[in-house]
């Protein structure tokens, strides 16, 4: 009975951890889209062709992060209930990759350099689910985004830093992850910053994605320049 009752305990209080980051991560994209709506709703002259870029670009953001906070409480229901769903057909890496990068691009500092740089052909692929792969590194990219200001943020494909694996390395100059996190990073509502835009929820899903591929995530914690996450298949 004991061991039940602190089992309730901890799903009401998980339960309550994730309705309290919902409402308030769900609440800031949609604020945001709202607001610049209006913006550009004003009479012609009001703002300037250089600011409806702008607000459009807040728009499509926020509009992103609202897809992706929806995306990870669906994967989150899915993996409880064993219904996790991969769909394996032949993925050519690199266009993945690239793909990742143009999505995080709109959400990179203007002064944060993003590039991408790679080992392998362009013709070389693997049968793997690409929207999950996809997923992974677009969470570790705008988590980089987030905690780097200033320097740059690398993602890079590599065929011989695991031998007889893909290591796909997302590597910044931002304010890093202390060791002593390595692993806690990964779990359910973690974060290494509260005061930093995010639900604690997108690592951990990565990291149930790499379960689901066969492969691992993890932290490099030899790298002390920012921080380096890596996607091992």
């Amino acid at each position: 009975i004991h061991n039940e009752l602190k089992r309730s305990r901890e799903a009401i209080t998980l339960r309550t951890t994730l309705l309290q980051n919902m409402s308030h991560e769900i609440r800031t994209p949609l604020n945001a889209m709202f607001g610049f709506s209006q913006l550009l709703s004003q009479p012609e002259g009001f703002i300037s062709d250089k600011e409806k870029d702008e607000y459009i670009k807040y728009i499509h953001n926020s509009f992103n992060m609202l897809s992706m906070l929806i995306d990870d409480i669906l994967d989150i229901s899915d993996d409880e209930h064993g219904q996790f769903r991969i769909n394996k057909t032949q993925v050519a890496v690199n266009e993945i990759c690239r793909s990742s990068l143009q999505i995080a691009d709109i959400r990179c500092p203007d002064k944060v350099r993003l590039y991408f740089t790679t080992e392998l052909d362009d013709s070389y692929s693997i049968e793997s689910d690409g929207r999950r792969i996809q997923q992974v590194l677009i969470n570790f990219l705008t988590n980089a985004c987030k905690h780097t200001s200033d320097g740059e943020i690398h993602l890079h494909l590599s065929k011989t830093e695991n031998p007889g694996h893909l290591t796909f390395s997302v590597t910044d100059t931002g304010c890093g992850v202390p060791p002593e996190m390595a692993q806690d990073i990964f779990e359910r509502f973690k974060k290494l910053d509260n005061m930093v835009q995010g639900s604690g929820l997108g690592l951990n899903i990565c990291s149930v994605i790499a379960e689901n591929l066969n492969g691992s995530v993890k932290l490099d914690t030899s790298y002390t320049g920012g921080a380096r996450f890596l996607l091992i298949l």
